[in-house]
């Protein structure tokens, strides 16, 4: 009777697509860049209407600049830990974030996934009202979530 394992990728399929380099990396940053200067072009040169979807490319290109945050907070954008805290704390700017106080919320996330009052990503209260809808969109409740959360780092 065969055994059914619940791993999609065999160790070897595992390390070769886990295997770091600086070159996917790069070649990544180097779109995200050229896409944000070519909206914040677009933004610039635009008036009148033709402003509002201008600034809503730029808009969707800066929110995905939270992939290379993420990634390189993992470590995982680039072989060099130096590119990754370079380009993390780059990445993080356009949103007014901190790289090092988003690691901390992370850590903790991922060591209380889903497990509700230790999760900070669970801890702000689903918001109910348009000024609550506001401050979930702004982030605002996750600081201070976050910072009550650091008591799970024991």
């Amino acid at each position: 009777m065969a055994i059914l394992s619940d791993r999609v990728l065999t160790p070897t399929e595992l390390r070769a697509l886990s295997a770091r380099s600086d070159l996917p990396g790069t070649i990544r940053l180097a779109i995200h860049v050229a896409l944000l200067a070519l909206t914040g072009w677009l933004v610039a040169i635009s008036s009148g209407w033709s402003t509002l979807p201008a600034m809503l490319a730029l808009g969707l290109v800066q929110v995905a600049l939270f992939a290379p945050s993420h990634e390189t907070m993992h470590q995982t954008a680039f072989a060099s830990r130096r590119a990754n805290a370079i380009v993390g704390w780059l990445a993080f700017c356009p949103s007014l974030q901190n790289a090092q106080f988003y690691a901390a919320f992370h850590v903790i996330h991922h060591r209380h996934t889903n497990i509700p009052g230790q999760d900070p990503e669970l801890l702000a209260p689903e918001p109910t009202t348009l000024p609550a809808y506001v401050s979930r969109i702004l982030g605002i409740p996750y600081p201070v979530y976050a910072l009550f959360s650091a008591s799970f780092l024991d």
